[in-house]
């Protein structure tokens, strides 16, 4: 009976030896691979879609010349066709509004009454970059409309990848953390179902005071119908245009700065 017990024991010892091995933390090789292979399977679900609809709430915080800090909230509608049409509206203080018809983005503030439009190249990806570089409005979840959301995320400047589970809203996620010099971020995949992304945190590090924006991804329909409407620019008649020479985001958040031209 004892010989029995010592060998009982011997094989417990084996086992727990053994799930000891199998959950040992992962390397950084295999948490970044892992987190590469989660985003190209997010990525190319989402590029297989013709249309996007989908509802987020965001919180983007802002800075002001002096440092002091405000966040704003919003529920933002966006609907996209590719390859060159997009609408989105936040329901916020300021009333943003944007649409893209392939050749320009006419960007709308309701709460001032004013619009101002911007030339782009024909494509999403293209009017993106536009916007983000040479404008510097913020949009937080533009990299995930792109047609491959993985290549415009990940750059050899990159690190991190996997980073374990969690669940947001009720759904569990992976969730992969990412470091840049430019920018950190952080994204939680649907880990049943389609794997989409539940929530997104970007703090912005090139910008003054490092804001961050947090995204939380309400509604998703990737076979949404979407009317040529939708994406006609619809600007009541007493609204003014400017001629958008400077940083967009500024003019549209009603930021003090040089005065801009008047159409």
């Amino acid at each position: 009976m004892t010989t029995q017990l010592l060998r009982a024991f011997g094989a417990l010892v084996t086992i727990a030896a053994l799930v000891g091995a199998c959950t040992s933390s992962p390397s950084s090789e295999e948490r970044r691979a892992e987190g590469q292979r989660l985003l190209r399977q997010m990525s190319e679900r989402l590029a297989a879609a013709q249309t996007i609809s989908l509802t987020t709430d965001q919180e983007m915080e802002r800075v002001a010349q002096d440092g002091t800090r405000g966040l704003e909230r919003a529920s933002v509608e966006i609907k996209v066709r590719r390859p060159d049409r997009f609408w989105f509206r936040a329901s916020n203080a300021r009333g943003l509004e944007g649409f893209f018809d392939g050749s320009r983005v006419t960007l709308i503030s309701h709460s001032e009454k004013v619009y101002g439009e911007i030339p782009t190249p024909p494509t999403i990806d293209e009017a993106v970059d536009v916007l983000s570089d040479r404008y510097d409005v913020p949009m937080p979840v533009a990299d995930l409309l792109t047609r491959r959301p993985d290549e415009v995320l990940l750059t050899s400047r990159t690190t991190g990848g996997w980073d374990g589970e969690e669940d947001v809203d009720g759904t569990l996620c992976a969730r992969l953390v990412w470091q840049h010099p430019n920018v950190d971020w952080s994204i939680w995949i649907a880990k049943s179902g389609e794997p989409l992304p539940c929530k997104l945190h970007i703090v912005y590090k090139s910008r003054r005071g490092q804001p961050t924006a947090t995204v939380r991804f309400v509604r998703w329909d990737l076979s949404a119908g979407v009317a040529d409407d939708t994406f006609a620019r619809k600007i009541p008649s007493d609204y003014e245009g400017i001629a958008i020479i400077q940083r967009a985001s500024r003019v549209l958040d009603g930021q003090k700065a040089d005065a801009p031209a008047r159409k």
